[in-house]
């Protein structure tokens, strides 16, 4: 704190290190400028830098150059008084020279610094910055590390010619970053299976004993026991296991330097389109919570490329909707899987998808569908529509593409219910409506893969969770971005699936 007031207030004389030449085309523009701007400020310390940022362009520094405040850098004495622009204590803001103390004379620098801009080169940017990395290059040159610690700083530069290389960069990194969601999916599934033996195959019948023999009411052991504590065991054994593999990767690439050079790869990406290359690294942390994706937009500097990243993150696919777009090879829990012991059948994505979905959209107990009051009154026990009979254990994902996709679930895949047979045996869920009018357009497997590729682009571009609305109200303090971001994904969603619904029922009609 001391040595900070102490250059501060000048009573630390520094010494700064600064670039004694640029290349030679943006060198030549530059000792153009430098004298005009030395005749308006001539005790500025640094006129060099000033002129460098009027040709870059800056505003506050334009700004600053035409109210005469780019003077309060120098102090009483025209030392500098510190290398920020802010005022140290008992400085004196230093005016402009008599010679140049007209506006009229800071206006015509400031057209001759616009002028002499169009002779910079194209690349006059990348000019700069490499000059300047190269200064630095030579600093760390010179304090040369040896031993370990040479070894270390070798084995950085070749990786990083190898990771951001133009040839291998992105091959590498879309690699990578395939083995960390297989290593997530697939790892995921066995303390998945645990879980959902622990809290919903024993968990909730030792439930169920408990409540039958305190008497419960049906009702509320139905609220509490297969409303309640069946949703929360299905979140937690399907949404658990993946963040915890997830994130500790992710992690340990951020600390071994790889997300940084995933971002400098997909930096050009992104600013084509108006965002910031740091976007890359919040859309990855997306893939496992949007909402810590949101949070992670904290490392963008620029406060409209942040909005960016916030109001965009939720497009990355977070844990909760990889079910309705991932099925590993072979069956498991993110897909179609053992049912009641036997094997996986081959279903297809698509149908493997709809089955658990429309099954989970149901509620146990009545024989009547949430959102479709229209439903009649099965007269036939054994044609009965048991739309809340307990969904299979081997499945409890499903729930994660129910919550997010909420009321809209029974629309999507609410003609594929469970049927018991005569026998009381619950078999296989088939395709059949409740409706018996629509009964045979809806066997149709052309609209059923339709409704399922409906259901997987909704999943994709939905609105936010409400955790993760809440992470974006707590990180804007706006309500208006906070409603831009739910809705703006929402109404994709639904144009995207109402334009691929309409043209593929017109490609199978």
């Amino acid at each position: 704190l001391e040595a900070i007031d102490g250059v501060a207030s000048g009573s630390i004389e520094t010494r700064p290190r600064r670039i004694e030449r640029h290349a030679e085309p943006v060198e030549g523009v530059i000792e153009r400028l430098v004298p005009l701007v030395a005749d308006i400020y001539p005790n500025l310390p640094n006129a060099r830098w000033v002129a460098l940022r009027l040709l870059n362009a800056d505003e506050s520094v334009e700004e600053a150059f035409r109210s005469g405040d780019v003077g309060r850098i120098v102090g009483p004495d025209g030392a500098n008084a510190g290398t920020g622009g802010g005022v140290p204590a008992g400085a004196q803001a230093s005016r402009p020279s008599t010679s140049g103390s007209s506006a009229g004379a800071r206006r015509r620098v400031l057209e001759r610094a616009s002028a002499l801009r169009w002779e910079l080169p194209r690349d006059f940017h990348d000019t700069v910055v490499e000059t300047v990395f190269s200064a630095a290059e030579g600093i760390a040159r010179s304090s040369e590390k040896r031993g370990l610690r040479r070894v270390k700083f070798d084995l950085d530069r070749k990786l990083d010619l190898v990771l951001t290389s133009r040839w291998l960069g992105f091959p590498l990194m879309f690699l990578i970053l395939a083995a960390v969601f297989w290593i997530t999916i697939v790892g995921a599934n066995y303390p998945s299976r645990l879980l959902s033996v622990l809290l919903i195959e024993n968990g909730r019948p030792w439930l169920l004993g408990l409540a039958e023999a305190a008497r419960f009411p049906g009702w509320a052991s139905g609220l509490l026991i297969d409303g309640v504590y069946l949703a929360t065991a299905w979140v937690v054994s399907v949404m658990l296991p993946p963040m915890a593999i997830f994130f500790p990767l992710f992690t340990l690439l951020e600390d071994f330097g790889y997300l940084p050079r995933v971002a400098f790869n997909l930096d050009g990406m992104f600013r084509r389109v108006g965002a910031h290359g740091k976007q890359a690294l919040t859309m990855c942390m997306g893939f496992g919570c949007n909402a810590a994706g949101v949070v992670a937009t904290r490392v963008i500097d620029s406060p409209r490329e942040r909005l960016i990243a916030i109001i965009t993150n939720n497009f990355s696919l977070c844990n909760g909707r990889w079910p309705t777009q991932i099925r590993p090879p072979g069956g498991s829990r993110f897909g179609s899987s053992r049912r009641r012991g036997r094997p996986a059948r081959n279903r297809g994505h698509v149908r493997g998808i709809l089955a658990p979905v429309a099954h989970l959209s149901a509620r146990r107990g009545d024989d009547v569908q949430p959102g479709a009051p229209s439903v009649p009154a099965a007269s036939d026990p054994a044609n009965a529509v048991h739309v809340g009979h307990r969904p299979d254990v081997d499945r409890p994902v499903a729930s994660g593409a129910v919550r997010r996709t909420g009321g809209c679930s029974h629309l999507a895949g609410g003609e594929r219910v469970r049927r018991r047979d005569s026998a009381g045996r619950a078999p296989d869920l088939v395709a059949e409506s409740v409706r018996p009018a629509h009964r045979a357009k809806r066997r149709n497997p052309a609209r059923l893969r339709g409704t399922g590729v409906s259901l997987m682009l909704f999943s994709l571009l939905h609105n936010p969770c409400s955790t993760t609305l809440y992470t974006i109200y707590r990180e804007t303090g706006s309500v208006k971005w906070t409603t831009v971001s739910a809705l703006l994904p929402l109404a994709m969603g639904f144009s995207v699936c109402f334009a691929v619904t309409r043209i593929w029922q017109l490609a199978v009609s």
